[in-house]
């Protein structure tokens, strides 16, 4: 990724859905992202897993074999996006998309990711939905329109 940080001006955007959320604010981290589109992400990638509907099989499995919540903070600190906006990321522009009735990342932990925004000054706009998470996943991909206008906006 430094490669693209070189001395030639481009505008780089991302659109990150779910779980590629964290991810697409690690890539922001890491190099000069001009806009990012983020569609029902949370703050941290351990919480997220350890609190969604849609993991708790998994979870159970890690509970038997002595895994917790802790554990996996620590272990997935670095790939968290609660660890990002200390460099780049900070002058990125953010459209956050969230989903009241979502149980895989649930909306509080878009909340709480919302929350590190303000603390660390990202600028960021926000909308908010009210469908399950896959249902908001594929609104969002048949009618893109919206979040493809914010992201080419000048």
């Amino acid at each position: 990724m430094e490669e693209l940080n070189d001395s030639r001006k481009r505008d780089f955007y991302l659109y990150a859905q779910s779980i590629g959320g964290d991810f697409g604010m690690l890539i922001a981290d890491k190099i000069e992202v001009k806009r990012v589109v983020l569609i029902a992400p949370g703050n941290n990638l351990a919480e997220s897993f350890w609190e969604s509907d849609s993991t708790s099989f998994l979870k159970k499995s890690l509970i038997r074999k002595g895994v917790n919540l802790n554990y996996l903070k620590k272990y997935w600190e670095e790939i968290s996006a609660d660890y990002s906006f200390k460099k780049k990321a900070k002058k990125t522009k953010f459209y956050v998309k969230l989903t009241k009735n979502d149980t895989c990342i649930p909306y509080k932990n878009g909340l709480k990711l919302l929350s590190l925004m303000r603390k660390k000054k990202v600028n960021y706009k926000l909308k908010t939905g009210f469908l399950s998470h896959p249902l908001f996943l594929l609104k969002e991909c048949i009618f893109p329109r919206d979040s493809i206008g914010w992201l080419l906006e000048k």
